[in-house]
């Protein structure tokens, strides 16, 4: 062909020119129809749009981020740009009316013609949607119809055709294959499997007995054809004897005594794990240096619980970023920056630590082994397998342990992304954080069953998110989160089993599981997102967990059927934890004798969920529910007039048996106050044939509850029966572990944070406690205690104690005698009836060149003005006032936390925490060290001044004020 003139040329790009320009909206609008038909939606209504339409508008500048598939029959489009987003949701005829439209808070749906979209109700229209400010995968994953009627629980789980397997792979130590068939690790058959995989052929991989040291096993298929994701993969161990695939090395021997100790060792350090990522700062929540490790050593098969030799200030500049302002933030990120290291000396038996700027790693093993006698384990492995975008995977017979997880990365042990999964007959045992996950959003079709995620540093299962049809059964998780018990961290992530975003349509069974002596929730259902999702748990056990709920039903909508359980609640904080709605509690036995935690919490969750902020519309039928101990109550709520209220008036029980040792405070009862279970018969008008009778357990201190009541064995006949053999030997071996760590733990005593500069090189002599009993106006342990709301802490002996390298002197707490200082606030206003003082004055007299101030804080929720004022003031009339702020996103060096164990503790310059351990079934509490650097450290500090801020719900209480004298 021959090329165009330059003349022509001119020409036509001359007529372009003049040619009238296609209208933009025009060209959106033509390309939303052609996404829809490309997808099989009908786009008609939308070929009838004016160009003017506000739809229409709002697609200006958008693109097609992804699309969906809602629900069978309904689709989601989902365009953004950098600062909105538009959701358009499709519906077929049997959609409309028959499905409910989501909450998702500032994504308001509308139709078509403007009308707006009732959230919890059935969507009106073929077509709604939204502009919202939203990210466009927040809003994606939120966008989810539920059905409208009430459908049953129909999970079956996996359903994998192992049929379709057409090569076979082995994995054998012992023989060096050459045949492309035979594999001396499993790695190299997992890589073999991935190119058969590939051809869209099935793959089993049998693996022969022994001890795999390997790791790092990685299977990417995401972006593979269809049918290659779809092709059949079997990872299987052969034989009686489960093959061990560990993450770990052998360190057993070499082992050099420290000079000056007769019990510590060291070795050099070649690794460079650092501290993990700081995953949740945007939430406020720092993973403490304790716990942000991954490091991981047995000795002889015993977990060394790790110590932290060096030691670490947070340091954030600006403040972390509330969680809606990242995306236009240019904040600077805090981090943890070393502040020096422990004399490796203070290891305890049983525990481990690394010196990375060393190079050397440190261990003390327990009493009564010679290191270097003893098999030594040292997990080295970030992970073992992790297989992601494929579907139908089968794992059975295997052993997954000893790989170096940490809490805030997003590996785990094993990781397996996809749809149609079984695993059966498993260990995921002793990993440094974090052992088996299903990873990726809205996973349906698996199977778990027989399989134990026992002794692992974080957590045992993550179920996955927004999982369906999901099958957990005669499965264990027991004596987990060692390493978050060792920084005092118990909530937030942690637990045995956690299910977070449980959507599922067609439901989640658990069946048979067993969850013992966790040092954290040992089994932790979280948040709905959906009007409605079914959920079962039958035949289980929940026992002994330290630190946490039995059974943690958090913000879930239901419908929830909990049948034949036993929830036994000795030494954690309740028995079953309820943020929920849409409750079945039948043939269960609830039993609490932890003081002070009752065996059902009614717990509420403010604002912060768009459902099930607070509990309603539970049924309890034919249980067993026992208090062993005088101060703990059946039930006992945390919630608002209003919303136990709603849990009352949408109540259905009956024919429970109720036992308390205190049966007239038995119940809480509207209006704050207790009663027994006549007071809740009136309240409630429920529960006319429940009765009050002791069931006469065989001993309920040691788990036996088998019934001598002939009277109740009669009534309640399909209560669980008594502790199986079995099961006993895992609850004994499971408290046997947990025992050790709490041991271990128990010696440290408190920890703080680094001492600050001043403390380090002060003598003795020049500190000088300051007496507070004039001015002491609350207690920390007794009726009326601490920060209020039966709250107390008992934590801190009477004594000397040395925080940050300041000492405070504790006097003598027993009974309701008077130790701090409570400055008024919202929350905390008076004692005994006696209203707290504005201020209060405490004598210094002399130059200081800093004053200390240990204190603790309560009701700090979203706060982030100063909640309290500290003063010096010097003789001459002058003052130095410094502010006490909370510690919230936002809020740059922070004075005081919250006082609460769950809560992350911080550093800064000028404060430092303090971590006090466990006290017997309290769990461990934060107070804080706060200095007043003096600006005239020459000038005569008269007096300390202490007053609050008004109008505020932080409550701050002043326990000691330590100053120094040079």
């Amino acid at each position: 062909m021959e090329p165009m003139k330059p003349v022509a040329l001119l020409l036509l790009l001359t007529l372009l020119l003049c040619l009238p320009a296609l209208p933009t909206v025009g060209r959106d609008l033509r390309g939303l129809v052609t996404d829809f038909q490309a997808q099989g939606a009908d786009a008609t209504a939308l070929t009838e749009l004016p160009a003017d339409h506000p739809l229409v508008e709002a697609l200006q500048g958008k693109t097609l981020k992804r699309h969906r598939v809602v629900v069978p029959g309904s689709h989601g489009f989902f365009y953004a740009s950098d600062d909105q987003t538009v959701a358009i949701v499709t519906a077929n005829p049997d959609i409309v009316d028959s499905h409910l439209m989501p909450i998702i808070r500032g994504a308001d749906f509308k139709t078509l013609d403007g009308k707006p979209v009732t959230p919890g109700e059935p969507i009106p229209a073929a077509f709604v949607y939204s502009v919202t400010d939203l990210g466009w995968h927040w809003v994606m994953s939120r966008t989810t119809l539920t059905p409208a009627q009430a459908t049953p629980n129909l999970a079956k789980g996996a359903e994998v055709d192992e049929s379709g397997v057409v090569h076979h792979l082995r994995v054998d130590q012992t023989v060096e294959g050459d045949d492309q068939k035979t594999f001396s690790t499993l790695g190299a058959a997992v890589a073999q499997a991935g190119k058969l995989l590939q051809r869209s052929e099935g793959v089993k991989i049998t693996v022969a007995e022994g001890l795999y040291r390997e790791g790092a096993i990685e299977l990417w298929c995401a972006d593979w054809p269809e049918a290659a994701r779809q092709a059949v993969l079997v990872i299987e161990g052969e034989g009686d004897t489960q093959p061990v695939i560990s993450g770990a090395e052998d360190w057993s021997g070499g082992w050099e005594l420290v000079a000056g100790t007769d019990k510590v060792y060291r070795k050099p350090w070649p690794h460079q794990f650092g501290l993990c990522e700081q995953n949740w700062e945007r939430w406020g929540y720092l993973i403490d240096p304790r716990v942000a490790r991954s490091e991981m050593v047995t000795v002889d098969g015993m977990i060394l619980l790790p110590s932290m030799l060096e030691q670490f200030a947070w340091i954030d500049p600006d403040g972390a970023v509330p969680l809606d302002q990242t995306s236009e933030s240019d904040n600077e990120p805090g981090a943890w920056q070393p502040q020096g290291v422990r004399d490796p000396a203070s290891l305890l038996p049983g525990t481990f630590g690394v010196v990375e700027a060393e190079q050397a790693i440190y261990v003390c093993p327990p009493e009564g082994i010679e290191l270097n006698d003893a098999a030594v384990e040292v997990a080295v492995q970030p992970f073992i397998l992790n297989i992601d975008g494929r579907d139908n995977v089968v794992l059975r017979n295997l052993a997954f342990i000893h790989t170096a997880t940490s809490v805030g990365s997003h590996t785990w042990g094993v990781a397996i992304g996809g749809n149609n999964i079984l695993v059966e007959d498993c260990r995921f045992n002793e990993h440094g954080a974090k052992a088996f996950a299903i990873t990726g959003e809205k996973r349906n079709r698996i199977t778990i069953r027989r399989s134990t995620f026992n002794g692992n540093g974080w957590k045992g299962l993550s179920t996955g998110y927004r999982v369906d049809d999901y099958v957990l059964e005669d499965c264990e998780s027991s004596y987990n989160n060692w390493r978050g018990h060792t920084g005092s961290q118990h909530g937030w992530d942690a637990a045995g089993v956690k299910a977070f975003a449980l959507d599922g349509q067609v439901g989640m069974i658990i069946r048979g599981h067993r969850s013992f002596a966790n040092l954290t929730n040992g089994f932790w259902l979280d948040q709905s997102f959906t009007p409605r999702s079914p959920i079962t748990i039958t035949d289980s056990l929940f026992i002994a967990n330290h630190y946490g709920s039995q059974l943690y039903l958090e913000k879930l909508t239901g419908p929830i059927e909990i049948k034949r359980n036993v929830v036994w609640n000795s030494v954690g904080t309740r028995a079953i934890d309820g943020t929920s709605w849409n409750v079945h509690l039948e043939d269960n036995i609830l039993y609490s004798a932890s003081p002070d935690q009752a065996v059902i919490y009614l717990h509420r969750r403010g604002t912060e969920s768009e459902y099930a902020n607070h509990s309603k519309d539970w049924t309890v039928y034919n249980n067993l529910i026992v208090s062993g101990d005088p101060s703990s109550p059946l039930l006992l709520d945390d919630c608002s007039p209003e919303q136990f209220d709603d849990y009352l008036t949408t109540l259905d029980a009956d024919g429970n048996i109720y036992h308390s040792v205190a049966p007239g405070s038995a119940f809480h009862l509207p209006g704050g106050g207790t009663g027994g279970l006549d007071a809740w018969r009136r309240a409630t008008g429920q529960e006319s044939l429940s009765v009050e009778m002791d069931p006469a357990f065989g001993s309920a201190e040691n788990f036996d509850w088998s019934i001598g009541s002939d009277v109740v064995r009669q009534k309640l006949g399909d209560l669980p029966g008594a502790l199986s053999a079995e099961d006993r030997a895992k609850l004994e071996y499971a408290l046997t572990q947990t025992n050790r760590f709490l041991s271990i733990t128990a010696s440290a005593g408190h920890e703080s944070g680094p001492a600050f500069e001043l403390a380090r090189n002060a003598i003795e002599n020049q500190w000088k406690p300051v007496d507070l009993a004039s001015f002491a106006n609350r207690s920390l342990t007794g009726s009326e205690a601490w920060i209020g709301a039966g709250n107390q802490l008992p934590h801190l002996e009477a004594g000397r104690h040395v925080f940050a390298g300041v000492p405070f002197d504790i006097p003598n707490l027993s009974g309701d005698a008077r130790v701090g200082i409570a400055l008024p606030s919202n929350k905390v206003n008076q004692t005994a009836g006696q209203a707290l003082a504005d201020s209060y004055a405490l004598s210094i007299g002399t130059t200081t060149p800093a004053v200390y101030v240990l204190h603790g804080a309560g009701w700090i929720g979203g706060e982030t003005d100063a909640a309290a004022v500290y003063e010096l003031v010097y003789d001459d009339g002058s003052t130095h006032a410094v502010p006490v702020r909370p510690a919230n996103p936002g809020v740059p060096e922070p004075g005081v936390g919250e006082w609460y164990h769950a809560f992350p503790s911080f550093d800064n310059n000028h404060a430092r925490h303090v971590r006090l351990k466990a006290y017997g079934q309290s769990p461990g509490a934060l107070l804080y060290v706060m200095q007043l650097q003096n600006p005239h450290p020459d000038k005569v500090v008269a007096e300390l001044r202490l007053r609050p801020e008004p109008g505020r719900d932080t409550s701050v209480i002043v326990v000691g004020v330590t100053y120094l004298h040079q």
